[in-house]
């Protein structure tokens, strides 16, 4: 898969996961991982981009941990 068709799946997968979060929310969400998926280059050895990847997916996870954190807090009150 190349960086393009990556970026265009996690938009897409982000989209579906986060579905029902306020646009703005999944609009940064998904700037974040374009920008970041960007900073890969063409020339990483397979185990570079498999690191960078790898510090995608944490990130995502631990902004949609947060998200729906943020969520219950908003839904208690």
């Amino acid at each position: 898969m190349n960086k393009e068709k990556c970026k265009e799946q996690l938009q897409q997968d982000i989209i579906s996961y986060l579905d029902g979060m306020d646009n703005e929310v999944v609009d940064h969400v998904c700037d974040l991982v374009v920008k970041n998926i960007n900073q890969i280059e063409e020339g990483d050895s397979q185990s570079e981009l498999n690191d960078k990847l790898d510090q995608v997916i944490l990130g995502i996870h631990r902004g949609t941990e947060a998200l729906n954190l943020i969520g219950r807090i908003i839904r208690n009150k």
